[in-house]
């Protein structure tokens, strides 16, 4: 079984006006993102943003 953080990965970091911290986005996985204010995506549970 794969991990998530096995796969490719972008960090960005955000601004105040955005809530400030860092969002972490899956790059594999369409709509697959998490935020916090660490940029560890190790740390987060990222999950899957519906449209």
């Amino acid at each position: 079984m794969y991990k998530l953080e096995d796969y490719p990965y972008e960090i960005h970091k955000l601004t105040a006006e955005e809530g400030g911290g860092y969002l972490v986005r899956y790059t594999d996985f369409w709509g697959c993102m998490s935020d916090g204010e660490t940029p560890a995506p190790h740390s987060r549970k990222p999950s899957i943003a519906s449209a």
